[in-house]
């Protein structure tokens, strides 16, 4: 579940995990969304099966405690499930600080993709060079690629569902 970050577009990580070969696994991502929406939409998801794991890639469209207070209702209900819950942290940008939900995600005990130190971002939204689109909040091909990396690195277990050639 996830953002704009989360497309299939050649330059967002879910688009290079389909060019990898990776696609085995539903997709919930719009551009925009927040915590609420997606949590609403997973709620429905539910009503027709229980996955295994579902991996958390929201934050950049949230203020920082309506993300928190959602992530804790959605702790709650994976818990209920027997989901395993994998957060990402959000990667600052030069017009979203997302210091304090990268803090929470890396502080909560729970796994986490690190999309934050894939693209070497900082406390003042510089990534590493090339890694950020122009429009200064999306990764470009490279950070999206980056990012994909570090998916098969902190979640190796996506690679068990095979490749879809």
């Amino acid at each position: 579940f996830g953002d704009s970050y989360f497309s299939i577009g050649s330059n967002r990580w879910v688009g290079t995990m389909k060019s990898f070969g990776y696609f085995n696994f539903l997709i919930n991502g719009l551009p925009g969304q927040g915590s609420v929406g997606a949590y609403a939409d997973l709620l429905r998801c539910l009503d027709y099966g229980t996955p295994k794991y579902i991996i958390w890639c929201l934050g950049m469209n949230d203020g920082d405690s309506s993300y928190n207070s959602n992530v804790d209702t959605l702790k709650i209900l994976c818990a209920s499930k027997n989901i395993t819950l994998i957060l990402a942290t959000v990667p600052t940008v030069p017009t979203r600080n997302k210091e304090v939900i990268t803090s929470s995600v890396i502080s909560s005990g729970y796994r986490y993709i690190d999309f934050y130190k894939a693209v070497g971002a900082n406390s003042s939204g510089i990534w590493y060079t090339g890694y950020l689109s122009s429009d200064g909040v999306h990764p470009d091909q490279i950070g999206a690629d980056a990012l994909a990396t570090q998916v098969l690195i902190d979640f190796p277990e996506l690679m068990q569902y095979g490749k879809n050639l």
